[in-house]
């Protein structure tokens, strides 16, 4: 019969949540990347004024550049002022350039920083989170949030701020400056035609991602049923059915034909709309001037002028099913990473001052992995000193249960940190743990050994080496203390890893040891060594799991755990 602590244990099982239905909007995404990437950003806010105002600037210039360019073609045909036309015309245009390029290359700095403020900040939330819930989300995955987040997030800003305003600025420059020059008609018809263009634009933009979607799929399948035929090309042969595969691969290669030959008509469509949409504007303002619904008739200056102008709005407005597209792929890239950035969670920490750990007192600890009970009534107390040694099957929850009592893990129940409820990784700076997944960086020897400890010498690395025995083997070595260990320590032994993760501990000088098999891959002699030097301090808590029974006598208590309970033996 299950104990009330077990059955509420069972109701509060949390079950998977399923975020697929919570899709965030584009609104709340682009939002967030202007609120927290740029306004709350005091780099980005120095910066993005000055890049604003020069986007305002280039673009009003390049437009009022059409109508430079008429003024050209006139000193050019009544043969005045034909070299100071040029020599401005250069003059014009190189500061259009040095405006337009000068931006892109200083704004390109600021698109760099958002990545690596980006990563940055996620790297620092999830490498804050309990072992226990980054175990959950897995670090191969979030490696993939983090470099796709960055990414996508000053590439957002990239096609927001280089891209998309300076289009939209040129749109209303060009609105202006045809209504000033040949009316508001004119402005009218320019606009409507703008509002066409875009839409059609967009629209085949969407069409031609399905297409190319269709494509992409079309083209796996008929690969993978080109890949399965030769790879069975012997059965094919013996069985005679060369014709059927033959067939099968021909209705693939068809579907790829069919998808191919959508996606180019799609753009030929495209480009004869966008070019109609201009010839009809351009019969329209024409055919306003002739029945004198513009500010004057149309001279060979507006016109070069409004075919000018003309031809940079389509330029810009081209750019718009390219953007779309880059948006729609910026916005899957962020969206497959929000139901990641949803499991962060920021705890508060707990600001009280521990001078000393004194005791650590379990009450009622429940502990559950994946819905099933691993721990269950767990009662103990510690004190400072004690020597303990957690034994039991392969299993049966050992290193569990230091993980409990660092607070790695989600656990029910009370601990007690000197008699007091503390959050259990406040005291971590009196900790010194050792875990049997530990890795080494890729870094030398002496860096693995001092990694998290300030204001240590060499000479008092060089020592405790010596006292702990380990010192002959590094110095084994050609480069000694200065050698790689390479990645994840795959130059050393299992032992000589095992060395170096303990000095690392060691050095810290930690009040209490928690340590989980730390001595598995040691040889007797380095084992004992290793025991004698831990258990000596008799001001040191050190608990330790072990599988080897001769050491036990040296321990003050053991916890048994065996069939999810922990038995204290004295």
């Amino acid at each position: 019969m299950a104990t009330k602590l077990e059955y509420d244990y069972r109701m509060k099982i949390p079950k998977s949540t399923n975020h697929s239905h919570m899709k965030i909007s584009s609104f709340t995404i682009v939002k967030e990347v202007i609120l927290n990437d740029m306004i709350k950003n005091s780099f980005v806010r120095f910066l993005i004024l000055p890049i604003m105002l020069a986007i305002i600037l280039y673009t009003y210039m390049e437009i009022k550049s059409s109508m430079l360019i008429a003024k050209i073609d006139l000193a050019l045909k009544t043969g005045k002022n034909e070299e100071e036309a040029l020599r401005y015309y250069f003059c014009y245009f190189f500061l259009v350039l040095l405006l337009s390029e000068g931006n892109g290359l200083i704004f390109t700095g600021v698109v760099q920083y958002i990545c690596r403020l980006t990563a940055k900040c996620n790297y620092e939330n999830y490498i804050s989170l309990p072992p226990g819930e980054f175990s959950k989300l897995g670090s191969g995955e979030i490696q993939t949030v983090i470099e796709r987040k960055s990414k996508a997030t000053s590439e957002l800003v990239e096609i927001f701020i280089i891209n998309l305003i300076p289009i939209v600025m040129k749109m209303g420059f060009a609105l202006y400056s045809i209504s000033f020059v040949m009316g508001i008609v004119a402005g009218y018809i320019m606009f409507f035609c703008m509002l066409a263009y875009a839409f059609v634009t967009l629209l085949i933009a969407i069409k031609r991602a399905e297409i190319r979607k269709n494509l992409n799929y079309s083209e796996e399948k008929a690969c993978d049923k080109l890949q399965d035929g030769l790879m069975n090309q012997e059965s094919i042969y013996a069985c005679q059915t060369c014709e059927l595969e033959v067939n099968r691969y021909d209705v693939l290669l068809a579907d790829n034909e069919t998808n191919s030959n959508s996606l180019w008509r799609i753009f030929y469509i495209q480009n004869f709309l966008q070019r109609l949409i201009f010839l009809i504007q351009t019969v329209c303002i024409i055919y306003a001037g002739i029945n004198h619904q513009l500010n004057d008739l149309i001279s060979t200056e507006n016109f070069i002028f409004f075919i000018s102008l003309t031809g940079t709005v389509a330029g810009s407005l081209t750019n718009l099913g390219h953007l779309y597209t880059r948006y729609s792929q910026v916005m899957v890239r962020i969206r497959s990473t929000h139901d990641l950035l949803l499991g962060v969670k920021n705890t508060p920490k707990d600001l009280r001052q521990l001078s000393s750990v004194y005791t650590i007192d379990c009450k009622d600890i429940l502990f559950y992995y994946e819905g099933k009970i691993v721990l269950k009534n767990i009662n103990f107390k510690s004190k400072k000193g004690e020597k303990i040694a957690v034994v039991g099957k392969n299993g049966a929850g050992k290193s569990s249960l230091l993980k409990v009592l660092l607070g790695f893990v989600e656990y029910e129940g009370k601990i007690l940190i000197n008699d007091e409820k503390i959050e259990t990784t406040f005291f971590l700076n009196h900790v010194g743990y050792l875990s049997q997944n530990t890795f080494l960086f890729n870094e030398t020897i002496k860096y693995n050994i001092k990694y998290g400890v300030k204001n240590v010498s060499d000479e008092q690395i060089y020592n405790l080496c010596k006292d702990c025995g380990i010192l002959e083997t590094i110095s084994n070595f050609d480069q000694g203390f200065n050698t790689l260990v390479g990645e994840r320590g795959s130059f050393l032994s299992g032992g000589e890893r095992q060395k170096i993760l303990l000095m690392r501990t060691v050095l810290r000088n930690p009040q209490i040891f928690f340590l989980d098999e730390p001595t598995s891959a040691l040889d007797g002699k380095s084992r004992n060594e290793m025991l004698r030097y831990l258990l000596k301090d008799n001001r040191k808590t050190v608990i330790i799991t072990l599988n080897e029974s001769d050491f036990l006598f040296k321990f003050d208590k053991i916890w048994f755990v065996n069939n999810q309970t922990v038995e204290v033996v004295t």
